[in-house]
């Protein structure tokens, strides 16, 4: 079944869906610059407490912070840091729900 899709920038291709678990988000975004909000969660899917995960984007490691309340307001995925240009962060992961 497609998963709606969600998130910020030329590719956004993050999907997100309820689970038993939480919230199980996968897919890829694409990131600019450290600290750019990457993707806004939709109406219902906000983290039960922020999560930093370690991830991939293209280059390395890159981390990023699943927030209950991103700098927009919204609840949704920072980038905090990876390599030096643009790139695309490969997200797997599954969270608790508020």
């Amino acid at each position: 079944e497609p998963l709606p899709r969600f998130g910020k920038g030329l590719y956004s291709g993050l999907r997100v869906r309820k689970v038993p678990q939480g919230m199980q988000i996968d897919g890829g975004v694409q990131a600019k610059n450290d600290y750019d909000v990457i993707a806004e969660f939709p109406s219902g899917f906000k983290p039960a407490n922020d999560a930093y995960v370690t991830t991939f984007d293209g280059k390395g490691t890159a981390f990023i912070g699943i927030k209950s309340a991103t700098s927009t307001g919204a609840p949704g995925i920072t980038f905090f840091r990876g390599t030096n240009e643009k790139r695309i962060v490969a997200v797997s992961t599954i969270v608790p729900l508020d």
